[in-house]
């Protein structure tokens, strides 16, 4: 008896965490948050894009955008409050990234080859 109720126990446990972790998904972000950290990744992206019609190629990274025009890009209102660059097709295009301040949560993503935002979720 002391056996089963061990085993049935530790799978209560296991079912319970995973149910809650499940459910979770990552913190919950307000469309309000979303909208507004949208606007400022906007920013971000015309001061990209200028950057890139200034010099003809993509910068190596934000320091490069800040540095080139004298902007301090706003931190994002969701996620782990930073933004994420990266270049991809060769330098072709970018994407902006704000991730979740959760290892399994959503993430917000511009891509300049698609030219929109979209939510990842896990």
């Amino acid at each position: 008896m002391r056996l089963l109720f061990r085993a049935v126990s530790g799978t209560l446990v296991l079912i319970v965490s995973l149910g809650l972790w499940g459910c979770r998904g990552g913190e919950e972000w307000s469309q309000e948050e979303i909208d507004r950290t949208i606007r400022l990744g906007d920013s971000l992206v015309e001061a990209i894009s200028n950057y890139r019609g200034a010099r003809g190629y993509l910068p190596r990274s934000l320091d490069d955008v800040s540095l080139d025009q004298g902007i301090v890009a706003d931190r994002p209102t969701v996620g782990n409050g930073t933004w994420d660059y990266s270049m991809y097709d060769e330098g072709a295009n970018f994407e902006l990234r704000v991730w979740s301040s959760e290892s399994w949560g959503a993430t917000l993503i511009y891509s300049s080859r698609l030219q929109k935002w979209w939510i990842d979720k896990p």
